[in-house]
């Protein structure tokens, strides 16, 4: 799967959690409508939108940030791969026969 942005990509991963996992309802409301009040930590204007008490918010934070915001990174390659061909092969000019 791939996502088109940061909140995309945090809900196709709270969408691979078990339905049963706590505060998982809030976090993807937070994920999907509140990202950009999260990234500036203003947690008052946060708890105020969601309707959500200090300790729940905590728990949806730390949900949210146990979450991977750029997961494509764990499957690039450290060193470079170098491929030696088997054969080379090189025109020369024909003799005059």
């Amino acid at each position: 799967m791939a996502a088109r942005d940061l909140s995309e990509c945090l809900l196709l991963q709270l969408d691979q959690l078990p339905a049963d996992t706590p505060y998982l309802k809030e976090a993807r409301k937070v994920a999907s409508q509140y990202l950009p009040i999260l990234g500036s930590h203003d947690y008052k204007l946060l708890m105020r939108k969601t309707r959500l008490k200090e300790p729940q918010l905590q728990a949806v934070v730390a949900l949210i940030q146990s979450l991977n915001p750029k997961p494509g990174a764990m499957i690039t390659t450290s060193h470079s791969e170098y491929v030696i061909p088997d054969v080379f092969v090189s025109q020369e000019k024909a003799s005059g026969r």
